[in-house]
């Protein structure tokens, strides 16, 4: 893939670091391993351990090779390339792991969507990807995502082949369980090792996906280097070995689910457990079952752990700490009590940024705070909003970070020259500070200075939302941001000036016209308004910006009032 002056997508994510390139090579933080590579020195290590669960069943090191090496066969024989895009629209399930592997080790690039996505979304990203495929999974919470793929194949003529898992093939489609049909695993190794060895440690292995501003999500290219540098360090700084038992229930595409979770416990040698959904039996019977010791914890699972293990006597012995981000300091101490384990504050982005706690920090530091950096060339510049001025310690300016794990450049040029710093900082647009506890500097995270938001942990621009609806025939102006909820961080809020003659539609009526015209545009439910507010006009300032802050204040006053 090359723009207009000739350089590949790969040439711009490396080139772009520039002099700390260098550094990075020669610490250690790049190595010269492929994501295989790394996951096959554990299947060499412990090839009878269990690699990955859920509640269907289990794989170990050795089966889980087995099987994705299967599926590798299977793409490169149905004539996919080294190097071409593949959509994933899968859950947290055994399937979306062997795939992921099967994928990397045909040489090929996961393409991280979600399911939750519609077409509006998933059409947009496989064009800016030029992806070669789509792989989907045909039981996933009652999306047809069936009907998804057919539609994608004829609206993207590059989609050459359209795989369903959990599901029989049709319309075009093959199974997963079709490609993987291989009567001959020392052929399907052979390729893959002959794939490998013309890899580079410092080729594009993954796209991540963030948030975009017109619909197009910022395109994440990052190398097997920084992906593994990330995995590594992470890993280390929680302290996990082979005995990890980590649950991850958010989507497993995402890179929290990647990046934290599967590739940092795989190269440690430990397992992963799966939750297809925050179900608070499914969790604590998942728990129970395997010994998780690890997890994610946010808000979403925290309430229903909480009021099911106050009525149901629950086995949390195995729990020795979980990673927390944004939940207020009351609530870490309350899940730490719950799960008698240690919180442990931290912060992300797909971008590859990390910030974390310690497991021996003091609760000072794992509760109140997001931690520090996990790697000692990792750098953080507090700055002041709209400048590149450092910010003294303890003032609130915008967080922006640089090292082995960040991306020094997106897919598209055009968000490139906009998310960096000229030193090749990459702006978070989260508004943070810095303190110092003990010989400690660390962050907390002040809010965000992106026009963003955050619902149950998928996070888009307003001004996305505010683009699809404002053709809607009863709006003359909108505007969209979150409001704050218990259980999902937010939830989507659109306050509307509407047309003169739909001023006497009852808001709730206009909401649903609202969700209905989102629905025939085939945009993800994430994104659906679930509150609406009726105003005469915005507030906007002198320039004609509307004042987000004024609205969310406003909406958020009106919220707790009658609360």
């Amino acid at each position: 893939m090359t723009n207009a002056s000739g350089q590949t997508v790969v040439d711009r994510a490396v080139g772009a670091y520039g002099p700390q390139a260098e550094l990075y090579r020669e610490s250690g933080d790049w190595s010269d391993r492929t994501i295989v590579n790394a996951f096959r020195a554990s299947v060499a290590r412990r090839p009878d351990a269990l690699a990955v669960a859920s509640i269907d069943g289990s794989l170990t090191y050795e089966e889980l090779d087995l099987r994705s090496d299967r599926v590798a066969l299977g793409l490169v024989d149905a004539g996919l390339k080294p190097g071409a895009p593949i959509v994933f629209q899968m859950g947290t399930e055994i399937e979306t792991v062997v795939a992921f592997y099967g994928v990397l080790k045909a040489g090929l690039v996961p393409v991280c969507s979600i399911p939750n996505h519609r077409l509006h979304e998933v059409s947009l990203i496989a064009d800016a990807t030029g992806a070669r495929a789509h792989i989907f999974q045909d039981d996933y919470r009652g999306y047809d995502l069936r009907t998804l793929s057919a539609e994608l194949g004829e609206r993207c003529p590059n989609i050459e082949l359209r795989i369903v898992a959990r599901g029989a093939a049709s319309d075009g489609s093959r199974s997963l369980e079709e490609l993987s049909e291989c009567d001959d695993p020392q052929r399907a190794r052979e390729v893959v090792d002959s794939i490998q060895r013309q890899l580079s440690a410092e080729g594009i292995a993954i796209f991540q996906l963030s948030g975009g501003t017109t619909g197009v999500p910022k395109v994440i290219p990052h190398t097997h280097a920084t992906y593994l540098s990330a995995a590594t360090r992470w890993a280390a700084n929680l302290g996990w070995d082979e005995r990890a038992v980590n649950l991850h229930f958010l989507p497993i595409m995402h890179h929290a689910g990647l990046g934290t979770a599967l590739v940092p416990t795989h190269l440690v040698g430990g397992t992963v457990v799966l939750a297809r959904a925050v179900d608070a039996e499914l969790l604590v019977g998942l728990i129970e079952r395997y010994g998780v010791t690890w997890t994610h914890f946010n808000l979403a699972a925290f309430r229903p752990l909480h009021e099911h293990s106050s009525r149901v006597e629950c086995d949390f012995s195995s729990v020795t700490h979980f990673s927390w981000t944004f939940v207020r300091p009351e609530l870490a101490a309350q899940a730490e009590e719950m799960l008698g384990a240690v919180a442990v504050g931290s912060f992300g982005m797909g971008e590859g940024v990390h910030l974390s706690a310690r497991r021996d920090d003091p609760a000072e530091i794992r509760r109140f705070t997001v931690g520090s950096v996990i790697g000692p060339n990792d750098e953080v510049v507090v700055r002041r909003p709209g400048t590149e001025e450092p910010v003294p310690d303890g003032e609130v300016g915008e967080l922006t970070f640089r090292g082995p794990s960040v991306i020094r450049s997106y897919l598209s040029q055009d968000d490139t020259a906009t998310s960096f710093t000229s030193d090749g900082f990459l702006k978070s647009g989260d508004l943070g500070r810095v303190h110092t506890i003990g010989d400690r500097r660390v962050f907390t995270i002040d809010g965000r200075l992106k026009d963003q938001i955050s619902r149950g942990g998928e996070k888009f621009m307003a001004a996305e939302l505010e683009f699809l609806l404002h053709d809607h025939p009863d709006v003359r102006e909108v505007a969209a941001i979150g409001v704050p909820d218990a259980a999902l961080g937010e939830r989507v809020c659109v306050v509307v000036v509407p047309e003169p003659e739909s001023r006497n539609v009852p808001p709730e009526e206009l909401r649903q016209r609202l969700v209905e015209h989102l629905d025939k545009r085939d945009v993800a439910k994430f994104k659906w308004p679930e509150r609406i507010v009726l105003v005469d006009e915005l507030p906007k300032t002198a320039i004609g910006k509307v004042q987000k802050d004024v609205l969310r204040d406003r909406v958020t006053a009106a919220q707790n009032k009658v609360e």
